[in-house]
């Protein structure tokens, strides 16, 4: 769907944060003959309900949201907002037409070479890789999507951009109608199950961006049987992880039985992150850049923020950042990534129905200084290790709960030893309590530096 098809339509924008603010200020610059409403969950501040009322834009929150869904003809839904809603089946069968920001965008560039990445975990960093890898090559190249900048507020015609990396959400990817030049898939774990319902509903929802990439190149991981189980039968992609293409051992990354980046040069840690490296080399040799100028590029590409981010040693304990990881599998590989210190565990965070055994496992088998488990899973998670303690009555590892990440930084420092490391991995959302992990972040890192 166009922009240009919303014309003579009644249109809302459902979610007024980051997104539904970029998608409200991008029609109103192409259309601004269109009659816009805003809806929200969350109540809108007065300030901008007067703000949106003075351009002619209605706003409906709260309570008065479901009746006025139907109130509409299309609905440009925010990523955060599920599909599975009731609301949204009721309004769906009385005739409306949800999209998103994403789609639109998309449906209005279609010539612009899109590589959408998605993936449980590495997304962020897997297509910051790719975004690097393009512009050291000479590439004009844009980044935007789930990692921050949302899409629809590029403007690539006028920038002339010849690619543009997408981090797709398994939310964006659920109802994305739009054809990637390249469709990137990393893994499928379990993950965002209160939204998607069903751990195979998040992997369908997630391998959507692959059924959508039609005539164009996806580049999936050989390692993933999930993955695999999902992809159609008359397509051929590229798959990384496999020994005639990119892939990685102990030694660093290579191509097939040539090693062109020791492991020692590359300054992202964790084996998770040399697998990320394989499929970004694999889309930028689909895309013809030179395998030596790719190895240059990511030995001189810089950790994100938030991913296993060394924030400082205070008082002989150090701080590492990976607020980012919000899934089990991921706090694993943060672990893997440290293996060899002694490690004081935060995790806990927004409850969302998933299953920690995995987690509890690895910290039995691999048994660290001490486990802090915060609100709001914490106490379902510790469970999680007690149970799995019960079985290895030998495990040593100290583990306790704490009411809030305030608490868990005053335990940190009573339970790590001097030269130990303090590792905020939540294996969790921050929604319950924080606008994002990015403000989980922040926090974490002001209580760290103050010790």
């Amino acid at each position: 769907m166009k922009s240009a098809d919303l014309r003579n339509r009644r249109v809302a924008i459902w979610g007024y944060g980051k997104e539904g603010k970029a998608t409200l200020n991008y029609l109103r610059a192409i259309a601004s003959e269109l009659q816009l409403a805003v809806l929200s969950d969350a109540p809108i501040q007065e300030s901008e309900q007067v703000a949106l009322k003075r351009i002619g834009v209605e706003c409906f929150a709260g309570s008065r949201l479901p009746a006025k869904l139907c109130d509409y003809d299309i609905v440009i839904k925010s990523p955060g907002i599920s599909l599975y809603r009731g609301e949204v089946a009721d309004a769906t069968r009385k005739g409306v037409t949800f999209t998103s920001s994403t789609n639109i965008w998309l449906a209005d560039n279609p010539t612009v070479k899109t590589i959408c990445v998605t993936g449980s975990k590495g997304k962020s960093t897997t297509s910051s890789l790719i975004f690097h890898i393009l512009k050291e090559s000479g590439y004009s190249v844009a980044l935007a999507g789930n990692i921050g900048k949302p899409l629809i507020e590029l403007d690539c015609v006028g920038q002339r951009m010849e690619y543009v990396v997408v981090e797709i959400s398994s939310y964006q990817a659920a109802d994305l109608t739009g054809t990637p030049s390249v469709a990137v898939v990393l893994n499928l774990f379990e993950e965002h199950l209160d939204w998607h319902g069903t751990v195979g509903q998040y992997h369908q929802d997630k391998m959507n961006i692959v059924r959508r990439v039609r005539d164009g190149l996806a580049v999936l991981n050989n390692k993933s049987v999930a993955i695999k189980s999902f992809v159609p039968t008359e397509m051929s992609p590229i798959y990384f992880n496999h020994e005639d293409g990119f892939h990685c051992d102990d030694a660093g990354i290579f191509e097939a039985q040539r090693l062109i980046v020791e492991r020692r040069k590359i300054k992202l840690r964790g084996e998770h992150n040399l697998s990320n490296m394989c499929a970004a080399m694999s889309v930028g040799k689909a895309l013809g850049i030179d395998t030596d100028a790719m190895a240059l590029a990511v030995c001189s590409f810089e950790p994100l923020s938030h991913r296993m981010e060394q924030i400082g040693t205070r008082n002989g304990i150090s701080y590492v950042d990976d607020s980012i990881s919000t899934i089990p599998e991921s706090t694993i590989a943060a672990l893997q990534g440290l293996r060899g210190r002694e490690i004081t565990l935060l995790v806990g965070g927004y409850d969302r129905g998933v299953n920690y055994s995995v987690l509890a496992e690895y910290l039995c088998a691999n048994p660290i200084c001490a486990v802090i488990a915060m609100p709001s899973n914490g106490e379902r998670i510790i469970a999680e290790i007690r149970r799995e303690q019960q079985r290895r009555p030998r495990t040593e590892m100290r583990v306790v709960n704490a009411k809030s990440l305030e608490e868990a930084l005053v335990l940190s420092r009573r339970l790590t030893p001097s030269g130990g490391t303090v590792l905020l991995s939540p294996a969790a959302s921050s929604y319950d309590k924080y606008a994002n992990f990015e403000e989980r972040a922040d926090l974490f890192r002001k209580l760290a530096l103050e010790a």
